[in-house]
């Protein structure tokens, strides 16, 4: 990763020098350096430690302060969470979708109850599965 993170970098020191616009260095920043970082995040999330994700989210604000993203850029850790709810959302979604099997079964009560978190089984809390993961974070952990 600090090969690829030097490299990056100074490619986008170079688009600067050659009059890219802040607007535009960010976006090619996004696209591409973050774009990596990003790459399957949601299937190795879950194995970091604290001390990798302390050394993703400085790379973030590197990025900063040398004005690759704006000010008020997300953090790594926000990037990585949405990243991962549009992935859950996809799953959940689409019937077709290669993990959708993955998903918990749903529960037959035999009632007519009104939707809602009770409907699934769910399987204990796993920090390091991806489904289980979001699973626990969107049923148990929401914000009301």
């Amino acid at each position: 990763m600090k090969f690829f993170a030097s490299s990056s970098i100074s490619a986008l020191y170079i688009l600067r020098s050659h009059g890219l616009g802040s607007h535009k260095l960010h976006e090619v920043a996004r696209m591409t350096s973050l774009a990596v970082l990003l790459y399957a995040s949601s299937s190795w999330w879950g194995f970091t430690s604290a001390q990798d994700r302390q050394r993703l989210e400085n790379m973030v604000r590197r990025m900063i302060r040398w004005g690759f993203r704006a000010d008020d850029a997300p953090t790594f850790e926000y990037l990585v969470s949405a990243a991962d709810q549009r992935l859950f959302k996809a799953i959940k979604t689409g019937q077709r979708h290669v993990l959708h099997r993955y998903l918990p079964n749903v529960k037959h009560t035999g009632y007519n109850l009104r939707p809602g978190p009770t409907t699934t089984s769910y399987p204990d809390k796993d920090d390091h599965n991806f489904i289980k993961r979001l699973l626990y974070k969107n049923i148990y952990c929401k914000k009301t």
